[in-house]
Order: structure tokens, then sequence, then C-alpha cells
């Protein structure tokens, strides 16, 4: 029997046509895959919880802060500093607040000719401070940390901020766990279509301030990206002084 060149041809045509066609089976069974579990995600899985905006927010004097009365802690009782403090953790005793805080860096962009920066938040049980921000040993600039309320369903280290009142008390260490008193006189909530955050939160000299931000709100999917709150929550404290 004699192949042809032209049978030789017919072969790899019809060849290449089954290879096609098994490829393009493949690439259709895998969208189709993609789209159920991305129907199945927005309606079967269960979504985190919403959080609650604050019922009253309030801005005080930041000068005011060392006369408001005490926060009792989560148990009830009268707040007092932690009395074997870890390193590099943050804690709220009105909240039952006890973290570790990481280094973490801002980022920068552009909205329109607005430059945004905006600072990337850690694991869920960890608290991120800017690295580009003021130190907790200045004297001077905003100390800046944020965190997670919730995450893929996880609860975050700051999952109940926005219960925070004023006059509460937050305890922050640094690396040899040495003591910062704060004391929160505010609790701004700002909508997260606002491109910038609150002027001077990233200033390393400025005001002397403890922020703390996380999100609050209503929350939303969006495909391609996932569940987010609506807003971030702002807590602003005083250093208080001995």
């Amino acid at each position: 029997m004699t192949v042809t060149h032209r049978d030789v041809a017919q072969r790899r045509t019809r060849s290449e046509w089954i290879w096609r066609s098994k490829y393009l089976l493949l690439v259709l069974i895998l969208l189709i895959i993609a789209l159920v579990w991305s129907l199945f995600h927005v309606r079967y899985v269960k979504p985190p919880p919403a959080a609650a905006v604050p019922a009253i927010q309030y801005s005080l004097s930041p000068r005011s802060a060392d006369r408001l009365p005490g926060v009792p802690n989560i148990s009830g009782a009268e707040a007092h500093p932690p009395a074997n403090p870890l390193p590099n953790h943050i804690y709220i005793p009105s909240l039952g607040t006890d973290a570790p805080v990481v280094p973490q860096d801002a980022s920068s962009d552009y909205v329109g000719s607005q430059r945004v920066v905006k600072l990337g938040v850690p694991a869920p049980a960890e608290v991120g401070r800017d690295t580009g921000g003021a130190d907790l040993d200045s004297v001077t600039g905003t100390v800046l940390l944020a965190g997670h309320i919730n995450l893929d369903g996880v609860r975050g280290a700051l999952w109940n901020l926005s219960d925070i009142r004023p006059g509460a008390d937050i305890w922050v260490t640094n690396s040899a766990a040495s003591l910062t008193h704060w004391r929160v006189y505010a609790n701004p909530v700002v909508n997260k279509e606002s491109p910038a955050w609150p002027v001077g939160v990233f200033d390393p000299a400025g005001q002397r301030r403890l922020v703390v931000v996380s999100c609050t709100g209503a929350l939303h999917y969006a495909p391609g990206y996932g569940y987010s709150y609506d807003d971030n929550q702002f807590v602003y404290a005083a250093q208080i002084h001995y």
C-alpha cells in the first residue's frame, strides 16, 4: 500500500482537528466549573457577618483624653495595663483585644491627580503597624495600626473595634515589651468610596496620637474580588503620660 503526501496531510489535519477539539472541550469544561463555583460561592457560601457601625460617633478634644473616665475591661472590672506584656503587642481591655503587632508597609497610587496612600493589612490574628509612620518611642507623629475584623470567615484581631467607647484605654508595646498608654477620644467612620484616608494619619512628624483602623458597615460581594465592607472605622487615641 502506497501512502501519498495527500494521505499524510489529511491524517495530520485530522490529528490536529482532534487535538484542537479536545483542547476546546477542556477549556469549556474549565469555564463551566468556574461558573458553577462562582454561582455556588455567591449563593451558598456563608458570607462573613456585617459589622455594626457605631451607634454614636464622637470627636472629643485630644487634650481631654486624660480627663475622660476610664472604660471597664470586657468582664466589667476596672481596666489595668497588662501584667506581663509581650513585645510588639496591642491590648484593648474594654474589647478583649490582645494581638501581635507586625511591621506593614504602606502603598500609594493615584486616583486622577490625587495621590492616595493606604496601609495593607496582615493576617487576621495580627495588627499591622505603618513602618513609615511614627515610632512608639517618638514624641510627635501618628502611630498607625490596621487590622481585619473578618477575612474569609476568620475573625480578625479588631473584629469589635466599632464597639470602642471614648475614654477606652489602649496599650501598645515595642520590641522590648515597653508599654505606651493611649486613651480614645474619637471614632470617625469613612466610606471606602472616599479615595483618601483622613488627613495626617500617615504623618510621622505632626500631632502625636495613635490611630487604629479596621473595616465596618454593610457587606457586599464584588465578582472577582469577594466580600468587602463599605466603610473604614478609625479610632483616635491620645498618649497618656505619667
